[in-house]
């Protein structure tokens, strides 16, 4: 049976953080010596921030050799930090070979690629740069070790930057390049990316290495899943930003994903369902303090009246409106809901009267205007659109949340399945 190991860019943004991972799951092996592990790797640091500005500088057709140069710079010293030199020549060759390959690709744009799709071909390379580093640190360390590519495993339609896994063609695939190696080495593998069936990359949406490593599980039939992050587990709010924050040493996976899907960040909202539905316990833990207790997920519920808060940011407010009081009916709305599934965007709060309609959608630019504008076809106007962030809270008033809206900033307010929603408008 195998267990399956999560590790964030927080955990290996340096030298040092990599030889704490190397430290968990070295003691990890030597507790559990016949139990097969896997260990799925997130881009180092900011590394896929880095890289999104590399690409919409490209995209843009601005210099982006400058940016790139500074991020090759950037891994080149987390190898110099952790390997001795006799052991870096392979890595860096490695590494090597992956920038000449983003170089050629962003010097060589297709005419008619669309920017998600370019998105995907050059995002992916954060988590290639960082599970080779990881890699071979294990292996120099003493531990045997296998690199798997994802891209070979997780099978996904081309649905650009929110691949649909193709679950029986991700099980084959797992079982032939994964499963051979359990219990002889250690599989580290990449969270976030794969590809279609013309076996041209993917990625699974931000943060979703989460995703990968639930994936993996439900196809390896895994004993347990462990998210190591910066925090010791999953807490009621913000701990950053709300001082009466609490950690929760157990949640169920229900509760889980609909904390994820309101905005907390600890766990990407899809991870859940394929461990829900296999029964295999989640647990997040803090990398730094790995002794600590941190969260258990699993099928029995947690405390449920325990103050909550969410902040989701990076929001936009749409709000329409029907020309020649044209009725807001289910037609109307059904027409509008096809249109933005066709754009691939996402609604997290809906609400309309008799000729009006607002939505809290993520905020994609290059999906969104193309979906305002198909809007003409239905006789719609746009009356306002604005950036916010989406405040969702549960057991508490919203004066301790003590988040101070200027007047004219709050646009919208409901209630939903015992959450209190509030929109406000970004202050940025």
């Amino acid at each position: 049976m195998a267990t399956v190991f999560k590790f964030g860019g927080a955990s290996t943004q340096n030298a040092e953080g990599i030889k704490r991972v190397e430290a968990i799951i070295e003691s990890f092996v030597q507790e559990n010596p016949a139990k097969g592990l896997v260990v799925v790797v997130s881009a180092m640091g900011k590394t896929t921030n880095a890289l999104e500005k590399i690409l919409q500088q490209s995209w843009d057709n601005q210099a982006f050799q400058e940016s790139l140069e500074a991020l090759q710079q950037y891994h080149r010293q987390i190898v110099s930090d952790l390997l001795a030199p006799q052991h870096q020549a392979p890595v860096t060759e490695a590494l090597a070979d992956y920038f000449q390959q983003m170089r050629h690709y962003l010097e060589n744009k297709p005419e008619k690629v669309s920017f998600d799709a370019y998105y995907d071909g050059l995002v992916a390379y954060g988590e290639l740069l960082s599970s080779t580093i990881v890699a071979y640190f294990l292996e120099a360390s003493g531990l045997p070790t296998q690199w798997v590519d994802a891209r070979r495993c997780c099978v996904t339609d081309s649905t650009w930057r929110e691949g649909k896994i193709d679950w029986i063609a991700t099980q084959n695939q797992v079982k032939q390049h994964i499963a051979p190696h359990l219990g002889t080495s250690i599989v580290v593998t990449q969270g976030f990316i794969g590809a279609n069936y013309q076996h041209k990359t993917t990625t699974l949406g931000r943060e979703g290495s989460d995703f990968t490593a639930g994936v993996l599980a439900y196809c390896l039939e895994a004993t347990q899943v462990v998210i190591w992050k910066d925090v010791k587990g999953v807490w009621s709010a913000d701990p950053k930003r709300f001082s009466w924050a609490q950690p929760l040493p157990q949640l169920s996976y229900r509760q889980t994903a609909e904390m994820s899907y309101l905005g907390a960040s600890v766990v990407h909202p899809k991870t859940l369902a394929p461990l829900a539905q296999k029964q295999i316990p989640l647990f997040v833990k803090s990398f730094a303090e790995p002794q600590a207790v941190g969260t258990c997920i699993a099928q029995t519920e947690g405390t449920a009246l325990i103050p909550m808060a969410l902040v989701k940011e990076n929001q936009v407010y749409v709000s329409l409106y029907t020309r020649h009081l044209q009725p807001m009916d289910e037609q109307l709305v059904e027409e509008i809901l096809k249109r933005v599934a066709l754009y691939n965007l996402k609604i997290n709060l809906i609400q309309k009267n008799s000729f009006q309609i607002e939505l809290v959608l993520e905020h994609h630019p290059h999906r969104l205007q193309p979906w305002l504008n198909r809007l003409e076809e239905l006789s719609l106007s746009l009356e306002k659109k604005v950036l916010c962030s989406l405040v969702s809270f549960k057991n508490c008033p919203w004066s301790l949340l003590a988040i101070d809206v200027p007047e004219g900033q709050w646009l919208l307010h409901q209630q939903n399945n015992g959450w209190q929603q509030a929109v406000v408008v970004s202050s940025e």
